[in-house]
């Protein structure tokens, strides 16, 4: 590829990773959430978590227990008599107590205006907005203060008429998290927690693996949710996603790893009455969900108790009515048994011959039982039937069994299968399962008072139903000049026909994004139905895109497209592929996957200097080594390979022979479901146009520093070897004392070493003298300290001397010292934001990789020359240096937290190889 070329290509990656970035961030939809305002002024009553008795209760110094309230509840509730229903909020991630306000003031409200005698207690926890989804150290004291907090709420009720037996949880981001882990604790009752609702939560995995004790962490919960499945499934565990525009914890981590009974996951565009995508903090606050939440809460409550109820059929109706299959109107069911209804006598019956059907303006407002026969249509092998309407009536679609020429008395109310969407209510009825129930009609009532305007019903055949178009590919705009694939999925001549469903045959992989548009001047309803993602739908007008929030766990998994149309007009469906969404869907699921490739980068160029010190020719500089040596067919094949053969049995057991865990692209296609066989290329790619970038950033910083320091005082340095043991003494000395502070301090103090170190030889390096022709025999003669130097077409690139390749291999060790100090940057903010109360870890998840990093600086300061590798009598040692780079790569990608320990181990072969 030549200069230009090659300019070109980098230019355009990194242009595309930008975009990628870009929309991931930004270009999402609008923020259709109402805001929850409270009537009066929040206040917030800090409750003691110690008493006079020695019940266990400890008074921890960092974390505080409040209870909501505000106006005159406020008054009655400061002295904590309690007598209501306690509701824990648990912040995650950097969140606030005061987030409950939204939650506590709706549920006040809403029981200020039913006066029924019933009304929520709410408490919130403050965690001191620490960050927990990238430091695991505090999790277990949240889990343990949540746990002392749950004993004491309920000892506030000692007094209480109705005493509470359990307390609701309503968990945000890794507060639902937390809400599942005090369930694992040996001294936990499980009986005091029956109900969470977690927003936002990541369930699955953390977001960011980057901490071995938030891996943990997560294992252990999970492990034991999975192996007390059964004594647990009494639990009501509910969770909402935020959807696209929650760009902080992608969607398909809010699932569980498997919906057991009354353990449900969805997402807010999904659930009834919301239909809105949430980011990760307005999901709290968001009235439409906030308002379900509540009616969910008080849907739970027993009657007679006055407190939530220990039966778990109601609490499983009252998630399925408010979180999944709201009918629009009524109560939740008391029981699952059907509603039988009579049927008035006074109404005229109207039989249905039409397949496609509407209430006409004339017969609206008579009073009248819109009769469907059951076995004539399914006779007619259209089996299909849906039904749309508009009205709030309660028993608005029955079915009913009657002899021939008879009229029914009574029916079965079918309304519960109804689904409430934004513009008017839907059921969708399998005729030949009702047909096998033993009924004979449908029967669809208008009544004398109001009629609704909307009432349409297509009967249709499994040939009608089931129509296929094949999505275009991903890279189609560039033939198609972005027009994609149109289809016509209505003809004017169709009268009465409204709804229509569409199989988008090849919508499977999770990098894929398409725009939906129906071509039309008037407003029509699209929902996206996942099979393999249940629970996780939309509903959108006209034009939208959509986008998986997981891949397909079975290979028969598909995408269907039900179409609701307002109108008998032809109606023109477009897909079309939308690029940059792409992109923004690889760096939502992929992005925290690139640091690896980023090292994986840094590795292969320092590989390339070792190869050509030990053929005694010249590094080059850094940016034509990453150039030559970074290529993605030395890692993605490897991966590809891996994970092929682990699928094979006898390799498996090999690799479980000698205890290999499983390779992180398994866990990334079989438990996160976001896998992709190219993804290692793309990710390589964009990673070598990070690490380019920040080669350009360590450049312009080394040029600052040069004009800081004179070359004089660089040259003494770099070349008196008496320094060697008083920097061998101070970097001792000065690790010692950070490290005992915290890991990160040590391991900035080792990068800013290695950076001064390399910049020191910038600054003295003698540049390369080309050699002069010979006069004496007309030849031309390479002379130089390393040996000739080669120059071919092939490599192109520029021949350095000896003092440059020492600069170009410390800028390298640079770079891996900066990617050690970057892993621990998570725990390195959480350290400065807790700064005033602490300076000291409660566990810290970087200190052995620290230690042992350390002992390989000290080591590299003996002998910082770092050309000793060409006579080396450990060069074999470098035979290990790219297994390394493709291990790290393998084992690493999900599982972020191992990527330290290759580091350290890389630079301690290096290590030796320099001083044996």
């Amino acid at each position: 590829m030549s200069p230009i070329a090659g300019r070109c290509f980098h230019a355009t990656i990194s242009l595309l990773l930008c975009i990628g970035i870009y929309n991931m961030l930004y270009q999402t939809e609008e923020n259709r959430c109402e805001m929850t305002y409270m009537f009066e002024l929040p206040q917030y009553v800090k409750v003691s978590t110690t008493t006079g008795k020695d019940d266990g209760i400890i008074n921890h110094s960092n974390y505080s227990l409040y209870l909501y309230g505000e106006g005159s509840y406020f008054q009655s509730i400061k002295n904590l008599n309690l007598h209501g229903i306690p509701v824990l909020y648990i912040p995650g991630h950097g969140g606030s107590y005061k987030q409950a306000r939204s939650l506590g003031s709706v549920l006040l409200r809403k029981a200020m205006k039913q006066n029924e005698g019933l009304h929520f207690n709410v408490f919130s926890i403050d965690y001191k907005e620490e960050l927990v989804a990238l430091y695991g150290g505090t999790l277990k004291s949240q889990v343990y203060f949540a746990h002392q907090c749950i004993k004491h709420i309920l000892s506030l009720y000692e007094h209480s008429q109705n005493k509470p037996t359990s307390v609701v949880i309503l968990g945000h981001s890794m507060g639902g998290f937390i809400a599942k882990a005090l369930f694992a604790l040996p001294d936990f009752d499980a009986r005091s927690v029956n109900t969470i609702v977690s927003l936002a939560t990541p369930h699955i995995s953390p977001v960011i693996n980057i901490d071995h004790f938030l891996s943990n962490f997560y294992d252990s919960v999970n492990d034991y949710w999975l192996k007390h499945k059964e004594s647990l499934s009494p639990v009501s565990l509910i969770s909402v996603g935020g959807g696209p525009r929650d760009v902080q914890v992608p969607t398909s981590l809010t699932r569980f790893h498997n919906n057991s009974f009354n353990h449900f996951s969805t997402v807010a565009t999904a659930v009834p009455t919301v239909h809105v995508s949430t980011d990760h903090q307005c999901i709290v606050w968001c009235k439409q969900l906030v308002l379900v939440t509540a009616r969910f809460l008080f849907d739970i409550v027993d009657p007679k108790t006055k407190q939530v109820t220990e039966d778990i059929n109601q609490r499983q109706n009252a998630v399925k009515f408010r979180f999944y299959q709201n009918p629009g109107v009524g109560k939740v069911p008391t029981s699952n048994k059907a509603k039988i209804v009579k049927v008035s006598g006074q109404y005229v019956w109207k039989r249905v011959e039409d397949l496609f059907w509407s209430l006409d303006a004339i017969e609206a407002g008579t009073g009248a039982y819109f009769s469907f026969d059951i076995q004539r249509l399914t006779n007619l092998h259209a089996p299909n039937f849906v039904a749309r309407t508009d009205s709030k009536r309660e028993k608005w679609i029955l079915a009913c069994t009657s002899s021939e020429n008879e009229k029914c008395t009574e029916a079965t109310d079918l309304s519960r299968s109804t689904v409430s969407t934004p513009k008017y209510r839907l059921i969708h009825l399998d005729l030949n399962e009702l047909l096998d129930q033993g009924f004979t009609n449908i029967l669809i009532p208008t009544s004398r008072a109001k009629a609704p305007k909307i009432l349409d019903v297509n009967v249709l055949s499994n040939l009608e139903i089931s129509n296929k178009l094949i999505v275009p590919h991903v890279f189609s705009n560039l033939w198609t000049f972005s027009q994609g694939v149109q289809h016509f999925i209505s003809e004017s001549s169709e009268k009465a026909r409204f709804y229509y469903k569409v199989e988008l045959e090849g919508f499977q992989a999770i990098y894929q994004a398409f725009r939906l548009e129906i071509v039309s001047d008037n407003e029509h309803i699209m929902k996206t139905e996942i099979t393999w993602d249940d629970g996780h739908f939309s509903y959108e007008e006209n034009s939208f895109i959509t986008m998986l929030h997981q891949a397909p766990t079975t290979s028969d998994g598909k995408v269907f497209l039900h179409i609701y149309l307002s109108t008998d007009d032809s109606v023109l469906l477009k897909i079309k592929p939308e690029f940059f969404h792409v992109l923004g869907q690889i760096i939502r699921y992929f992005g925290a996957q690139l640091p690896v490739f980023v090292i994986a980068n840094v590795m292969l160029t320092f590989i390339y200097q070792v190869s050509q010190m030990y053929k005694h020719e010249s590094c080059h500089s850094l940016a034509d080594a990453s150039e030559t040596s970074c290529k993605p067919y030395k890692i993605q094949p490897f991966v590809s390979l891996t994970k092929y053969l682990y699928g094979i049995s006898w390799f498996h057991a090999i690799w479980s022979t000698i205890s290999l865990p499983a390779p992180d692209s398994l866990i990334l296609e079989e438990r996160l479901h976001t896998w992709f066989s190219f993804a290692p290329l793309v990710l390589f790619l964009f990673a070598f146009e990070i690490f380019s970038l920040l080669i350009m950033v360590q450049n312009f910083l080394g040029k600052i520093l040069s004009t800081l320091i004179p070359s004089k005082v660089a040259d003494q340095v770099v070349s008196s070897n008496s320094f060697y043991l008083p920097h061998v003494a101070l970097h001792s000395a000065a690790l010692a004392i950070l490290i005992q502070i915290a890991s990160p301090f040590a391991l900035l103090y080792m990068y800013l070493a290695s950076f001064l170190r390399a910049n020191l030889l910038r600054i003295s390096v003698k540049p390369f003298v080309p050699p002069t022709e010979s006069k004496g025999d007309g030849k031309e003669e390479d002379k130089d300290t390393d040996g000739p130097v080669k120059k071919t077409a092939k490599t192109l690139l520029q021949p350095t001397s000896q003092s440059e390749d020492r600069y170009s291999v410390n800028v390298i060790l640079s770079q891996l010292w900066l990617w050690l100090f970057l892993c621990s940057v998570p725990s390195f903010v959480m350290l400065l934001k807790n700064f005033r109360s602490t300076m000291a870890f409660p566990e810290d998840p970087m200190l052995m990789p620290t230690m042992i990093a350390s002992v390989v600086f000290v080591l590299q300061t003996f002998k910082p020359d770092h050309d000793g590798v060409k006579n080396s009598r450990l060069r074999f040692l470098s035979w290990f240096f790219f297994p390394l780079a493709v291990a790290m790569v393998i084992f690493s990608m999900h599982t972020l937290h191992r990527v330290p320990w290759f580091v350290v181990f890389f630079l301690f072969l290096h290590t030796l190889m320099q001083i044996f």
